[in-house]
């Protein structure tokens, strides 16, 4: 969908499962943890199958073609494959931080860490969608081998990135304290130490989410 710039079908899908479902799940009285895990990667499959087998029923016969299937199949895995290193990587920058902090000074703390790169990750995750709306144009431009427009392009991109955030790190730094005094009370000032130093590599993570 996103790729032929079908944003509101890629939107809609995107509020079924990551809006609707998963609260839908909680709503579901005794589940146990393992169990709302598995509800939810068993909604998202479902949702995932009706989803493909309708649009697959939409195009036609000739798209049954097994050799077709099967060059379209490698081209797809060459175009993921590149990105697994990038998103394994991510998801240790995410994870690991907190998880050595819990091991080696306490769960108190490894909490603390993981509440600021919650912040971090929050902040990063509202530059997404740009990246997702930008791709087809991108690719477009790059196909076209328009290197000077593709450059004007990111150029702007990131220029106005980095500013938001880089305003965001500041008021956070100035303020941030006393909105996490707040919103966690006095006695959580220890988060507002750890936060404060986090917080401010929010910046390249930034760079990262919206150029990758």
């Amino acid at each position: 969908f996103r790729g032929h710039q079908r944003m509101g079908s890629a939107n809609a899908l995107q509020l079924l499962n990551l809006g609707v479902l998963p609260p839908l799940v909680f709503l579901v009285p005794g589940l146990s943890p393992p169990q709302v895990i598995s509800a939810v990667g068993l909604g998202w499959s479902l949702v995932a199958g009706v989803v493909i087998t309708a649009v697959l029923m939409s195009s036609g016969r000739g798209v049954w073609d097994l050799r077709a299937l099967r060059g379209s199949a490698r081209e797809l895995l060459g175009f993921g494959l590149g990105r697994v290193p990038g998103e394994i990587a991510l998801a240790a920058l995410l994870v690991l931080p907190a998880t050595l902090v819990a091991h080696r000074v306490g769960v108190t703390a490894g909490g603390f860490v993981a509440f600021a790169i919650t912040i971090l990750n929050a902040v990063g995750s509202a530059f997404a969608p740009i990246g997702l709306v930008l791709l087809p144009q991108a690719s477009a431009l790059a196909a076209r081998q328009d290197v000077a427009q593709l450059r004007g392009l990111l150029g702007r991109l990131i220029l106005g990135a980095v500013g938001v955030t880089a305003t965001f790190v500041i008021v956070f730094e100035l303020a941030g304290g006393w909105v996490l005094q707040r919103y966690l009370g006095a006695r959580f000032d220890a988060v507002w130490q750890v936060a404060r130093v986090i917080v401010p590599g929010v910046l390249p993570y930034v760079v990262y989410i919206v150029l990758r």
